[in-house]
């Protein structure tokens, strides 16, 4: 009677409860097998709802046999896999496939979420007729929720990872791998390795790959790949041949960190000593870098086998420290980290965090973590103690990983050495300090030629001309006596371009080397020249020394600043268009401000009308860089133009 209900396609539930010894012989198995099998076993009608269940199903969906029976796949089928499930299904009744399998989610009673591994066929008559649908079902909820973990890993890391297969085409790109290109994910996938290299490193990314063939792996190399605009990413990669058991290529997987910012200084600190030591042969870094390959079309299941291994892979083999943080202390370590810290990984694992940090680090790591929970996201360095007590500086980059109800799960840390980094940056600045005391010494040498040049005028030119205005006045003499009153105006115009050529030679002298500069010091320097400022160009000129005793600085200091008001000067009777004008000068905070303000046409209309006004601006701001000091010209407050420089006295501070 009960296989009659089932040939048409409907079988009552309540009459099936006591009939259950006759399912199992129809299924083929007897009744202990059925019910102590190891993997889930449900029979349904061919409209979906249950008739029978062995023991490991009802345990798997948290039901009682008695409450299965009756229900349909939708009343404990996860929402979402439902449309999926039930199209299969019905091509399994219609005859259109023989079979399915698939992975779905159950929800049980309690509500938790199940993952099994369904393969369902159909229960036919002798004359082929379809009586019911018989699956068996794998709990396969561990191993999702381990691919689960490792992929959040994965997603979270702060290292671009990057998967080819064996036509070298992208499978699969972490987000901080499609960020350091500048691309999406999605942009990336399917496309080959060679789309992302400079043309003129080709040969060099064949040569890696053929490596990759022969399953040699690289560690720690430096390679350079194009982002989507064009510019350059140095990255240090280590990648991972994958091969079949027969020794065939399938692809790699691949690790970068982004050491584009590193190359920059580095390059910068070589130009510099490149500029310093005459040009030395620039040194070049060679690059290697392992192509990646994708794994052979795979089953699904095959695939996240694989790729579960993968992810462990990383984890275990990366390049740099990864551990997980809960409640500050430590549940996974990768081997990277713990050799960072001179620990095995069996050590570290439930200890706190500050056991590897400096004392001197402990304050501040404090609210270095208070903002990683409050941004989701934080980049911060800090100091660490190993365990044999030495202490290394260290990049940390942490990441609050939440689950989909905003939950914390852990705090996922990625740990970098930065040590010699930090010695490369140092190296940097000590050369950027010399170039400095090389452009200080320049100005000096400078200043000193003129001195020499002004000796030179001094000594030879004011000395002939002054013999030359006595012959002269001699010869004026004679010819009065001899009465050639024409040759006397002559000698007389002679007389009065001599004496003028005398103020100029003196004028001169007083630019090239002011005796009030090296006599009296900056301040009468600057008095004097306002003196001779103002009658020759008409611009009324205020001197406001705010300094009521106005220190003797460093001659080299002197001559700058003074060089400096001078040009700020002349701008303003070339292009400024103005009457009056006022020179600031004050020492405060151990720094010296000169201030040069006009009533003029401005900064911006004195561009349009003079191009050649930014080589006077350029002249002022080397001399004052030479001595850590910076100028800065902008449109003053309601008119005129305003220059503003300021140098500090270290280095070359006060003499007296």
């Amino acid at each position: 009677m009960k296989k009659a209900r089932k040939a048409q396609g409907k079988l009552d539930s309540a009459n099936v409860k006591g009939s259950n010894e006759t399912h199992r012989s129809g299924s083929g198995l007897p009744p202990m097998i059925y019910e102590q099998a190891p993997v889930g076993i449900v029979e349904s009608t061919l409209q979906g709802e249950c008739i029978d269940a062995n023991e490991e199903f009802c345990r798997m969906v948290g039901y009682e046999k008695e409450q299965l029976l009756g229900r349909g796949i939708k009343d404990i089928l996860f929402e979402k896999d439902y449309p999926i499930v039930m199209n299969l299904y019905h091509q399994l009744v219609e005859g259109k496939i023989p079979f399915y399998t698939l992975e779905k989610r159950y929800v049980r009673k309690d509500g938790e979420i199940v993952w099994v591994e369904a393969k369902r066929s159909l229960v036919r008559t002798s004359d082929g007729q379809a009586l019911y649908t018989i699956g068996a079902m794998l709990d396969v909820t561990e191993r999702k929720q381990a691919e689960e973990k490792y992929q959040r890993i994965v997603k979270t890391a702060n290292e671009g990872i990057w998967e080819i297969d064996k036509e070298v085409r992208t499978v699969f790109v972490n987000s901080r791998m499609a960020d350091m290109l500048g691309y999406t994910v999605e942009e990336m996938m399917g496309r080959s390795v060679f789309e992302f290299i400079f043309p003129e490193d080709y040969a060099e990314g064949e040569h890696r790959l053929e490596r990759a063939k022969q399953d040699i792996p690289t560690r720690s190399d430096e390679f350079r790949y194009r982002r989507k605009d064009g510019s350059e990413l140095w990255v240090i990669v280590s990648t991972t041949p994958k091969l079949d058991p027969q020794g065939n290529f399938l692809g790699s997987f691949a690790m970068f960190s982004d050491i584009t910012e590193l190359k920059k200084a580095e390059d910068a600190l070589r130009e510099l000593n490149l500029e310093l030591e005459n040009r030395v042969q620039q040194q070049t870094a060679e690059l290697q870098a392992a192509n990646q390959a994708l794994l052979e079309q795979l089953s699904e299941r095959k695939q996240a086998e694989e790729l579960l291994r993968s992810w462990a892979h990383i984890f275990e083999h990366a390049d740099w420290g990864i551990a997980t943080v809960l409640d500050d202390t430590f549940v996974m370590v990768n081997p990277m980290f713990a050799k960072m810290h001179g620990y095995a990984v069996n050590e570290l694992i439930g200890r706190s965090i500050y056991d590897v940090l400096a004392p001197e680090s402990l304050a501040d790591t404090h609210e270095q973590i208070r903002i990683s929970y409050e941004t989701g996201h934080h980049v911060y360095e800090n100091k660490h103690i190993r365990k044999d007590g030495s202490i290394f500086l260290a990049w940390v980059d942490t990441s609050i990983i939440k689950d989909g109800d905003n939950n914390v799960l852990y705090r996922a840390i990625s740990l970098q050495d930065i040590t010699e980094r930090k010695r490369a940056e140092e190296a940097l600045k000590q050369s950027r300090q010399y170039l400095q005391v090389l452009s200080r010494r320049l100005v000096e040498v400078q200043d000193e030629e003129r001195r020499a040049i002004a000796r030179e005028l001094h000594d030879r030119v004011g000395q002939n001309l002054s013999a030359l205005k006595i012959n002269l006045t001699m010869m004026e003499n004679l010819s009065l006596q001899d009465r050639m009153q024409q040759s006397g105006t002559r000698i007389q115009d002679s007389l009065k371009i001599l004496e003028e050529t005398i103020k100029l030679v003196r004028g001169l002298l007083i630019e090239l080397c002011p005796a009030e500069l090296d006599a009296y010091g900056l301040k009468a320097a600057l008095e004097s020249y306002i003196d001779e400022f103002t009658p020759r160009y008409g611009i009324n000129i205020v001197l406001n020394i705010e300094n009521e005793s106005f220190p003797r600085l460093n001659p080299s200091l002197e001559i700058t600043v003074l060089r400096i008001a001078q040009e700020a000067l002349t701008n303003v009777a070339r292009y400024a268009q103005a009457d009056q004008a006022m020179l600031s000068l004050r020492l405060e905070n151990n720094t010296i401000y000169l201030t040069v303000l006009d009533n003029g046409i401005g900064i911006e209309a004195s561009r349009g009308q003079t191009p050649h006004i930014g080589h006077g601006l350029k002249i002022m701001r080397e001399r004052a860089e030479a001595f850590g000091g910076t100028v800065t010209v902008g449109m003053a407050e309601g008119k005129g133009t305003k220059v503003e420089a300021s140098i500090p006295l270290a280095g070359a501070g006060i003499t007296s």
